[in-house]
């Protein structure tokens, strides 16, 4: 078959001695100055194919520009050492396609395949340049499973319907997974987006990756990451980088690495969240979730709109509850917590907390630490724990109706904050005697308040 460019000028098909020629091996060049070599592994007299015993075709056309070749069905084994870029076409048969620094662009035919784009040395101009860009592109529909490395150039990668296995260098690539399960080990700044296949993607570089329909599991290295969930399942781990993760309408698993400063935002799917190292943000949103410190200190939790599970961690952190039911358990740590707007149970810790009570209702359970709690808005009931306990009321802020349990007489106190002294002194002149022992007083702002087992509190329980 006569095999020809674009300015009419024929292809010079020479064949070394001792080689077969590939079986119908064809090529059009559109330009550029390919050469391609064309094994065929049927021609040989044994079934393992080794270097020595495959046919061997060399396509040359010094003289014309950037090229296109179609492969014919029966080619397996190309090695592209062209100076120029080149275009080529698969066919059915199974394929590996090795390409030198020039950009090489695949679009790959039914068969199986491996594409190395990884800028080799070029043995025929005995130089070396810059690694440039390559493409690979899958049929959408029926096309096989490949293994495509590229180098440092900035690649772009469409996996379509088969089972790839995908690894970039360290350029900027753009890497579309399709409808199979698909692998990616992402070196460079990559963006990847998922398809409607399972997806698993180790990261080494900074990549930004957004999830599609299919089930997807993330692995950072160390670089800096960012990954948007879709509506598959998501699981996302963190490596000594940092990692930025904002759930989708999946569900989602994300646990922090060593490093810690990961954001992790929950989507409106069910999500847990696990911090790693120090200085995480964890927000919680519409499902059900569970948010856990991880081990660090200095992080933050917020719950969302769902039922939430928090837990603090053995050193410093900050948990806002949310508009939902929240179920806070403190750490050993000086934990701040603040009561959101739902209904929360808060356990105290063996720290040193402050505990904020918000518009909804809260229940505390204090540890054997020093605990300070604000009264809120909302309806509040406090047990006491063993450590010596501050209860605090601020004019303007408290207004609910709040109950302590297990004040201890000499050890815990109540602070009134910003109520005149007349107030006070109104207060409790009229502070009465409840039931089972209990004193019962009111302050200016509508706060009443509830000591229970507690008769004829005296002044010096106030500060």
């Amino acid at each position: 078959m006569p095999i020809t460019g674009e300015d009419g000028n024929p292809f010079a098909a020479q064949i070394q001695a001792g080689y077969q020629a590939a079986a119908g091996a064809s090529a059009q060049a559109n330009g550029g100055s390919p050469s391609l070599v064309a094994y065929d592994p049927s021609n040989g007299t044994d079934p393992t194919v080794s270097s020595t015993q495959v046919g061997y075709t060399q396509l040359t056309d010094a003289n014309i520009g950037d090229g296109t070749v179609v492969l014919p069905n029966n080619i397996s084994l190309v090695d592209d050492t062209a100076d120029q870029p080149v275009s080529l076409s698969g066919g059915s048969a199974n394929q590996v396609i090795r390409g030198s620094y020039a950009s090489l662009t695949v679009y790959a035919g039914t068969g199986n395949g491996v594409m190395l784009a990884d800028g080799t040395y070029n043995p025929n101009s005995h130089s070396s340049m810059p690694l440039t860009d390559n493409n690979f592109v899958a049929p959408s529909v029926g096309g096989g499973s490949w293994v495509v490395s590229v180098g440092n150039g900035d690649n772009m990668i469409n996996a379509a319907s088969g089972n790839d296995s995908i690894a970039t260098g360290t350029g900027d690539n753009a890497i579309y997974l399709g409808s199979g399960a698909d692998q990616v080990a992402s070196g460079g700044q990559d963006t990847i987006l998922g398809g409607l296949g399972a997806a698993t993607i180790a990261a080494t570089g900074n990549a930004a990756v957004f999830a599609g329909q299919g089930s997807m599991n993330f692995a950072n290295g160390a670089g800096t990451s960012t990954v948007i969930g879709g509506t598959g399942s998501l699981a996302v781990t963190g490596g000594s980088g940092k990692l930025t993760l904002f759930g989708g309408t999946g569900n989602t698993l994300a646990f922090g690495g060593s490093k810690g400063g990961n954001i992790f935002a929950a989507g409106q799917g069910n999500a847990t969240l696990v911090g790693g190292g120090d200085g995480n943000l964890l927000v919680g949103n519409a499902g059900t979730d569970l948010i856990v410190d991880g081990g660090g200190q200095n992080n933050t939790a917020f719950a969302g709109h769902g039922q939430n599970v928090i837990f603090g961690g053995p050193t410093s952190d900050m948990i806002v509850g949310g508009s939902g039911y929240d179920l806070i358990l403190d750490g050993n740590g000086s934990e701040q917590v603040y009561a959101g707007s739902g209904v929360s149970t808060i356990f105290g810790g063996s720290g040193s907390d402050l505990t904020f009570a918000g518009k909804g209702n809260t229940t505390l359970i204090e540890g054997s630490g020093a605990s300070t709690v604000f009264g809120g808005s909302g309806s509040g009931v406090f047990f006491g724990g063993t450590g010596t306990d501050l209860y605090e009321f601020a004019n303007g802020s408290a207004g609910g109706n709040d109950i302590i349990y297990g004040f201890k007489a000499g050890t815990d106190h109540i602070a009134l904050a910003g109520y005149s002294a007349n107030q006070v002194a109104a207060a409790m002149s009229q502070a009465a005697t409840g039931s089972g022992g209990s004193t019962v007083f009111s302050l200016g702002d509508g706060t009443q308040v509830t000591v229970q087992g507690v008769s004829g509190l005296s002044h010096s329980a106030f500060v």
